[in-house]
């Protein structure tokens, strides 16, 4: 004979083996920062730190877009320290571009130049302007 049971057929042995390496998409959020912000004119000059991927880029899309709204036409962006960057940052730079604005990448890091030259190659990279 059998006797209903509320136990679990498996018991929990320990935190889930993979716990560490599935966390998530959340951890992502805020590693990326805007470093410095300055504006004058249409001038618009941004230095970010960290790592730029779709999780991240967000609020240095939101703040691109407010500037060409109020009249920036040149974006200075300093990556040198940007530690990641995927095609997110290219995607914002390509907003940027449109409508005649321009762009110059200064203190370029390792990893932007690396996704710059793999963006070259597909033809995909929004030329950085004088």
């Amino acid at each position: 004979m059998s006797r209903p049971s509320t136990a679990p057929i498996l018991r929990p042995a320990g935190p889930a083996p993979f716990a560490d390496r599935h966390r998530p998409a959340v951890r992502y959020r805020g590693d990326l920062v805007v470093h410095s912000c300055t504006g004058a004119g249409i001038l618009l000059r941004i230095a970010l730190r960290g790592e730029v991927d779709h999780y991240s880029v967000a609020p240095v899309r939101a703040l691109l877009a407010s500037a060409a709204a109020t009249g920036a036409r040149l974006l200075v962006l300093d990556t040198a320290r940007v530690t990641f960057a995927d095609s997110a940052l290219l995607k914002a730079l390509s907003l940027w571009r449109r409508d005649g604005r321009r762009l110059r990448l200064t203190g370029t890091s390792r990893a932007v130049a690396h996704l710059l030259a793999a963006a070259r190659l597909c033809g995909g990279c929004p030329a950085p302007g004088p």
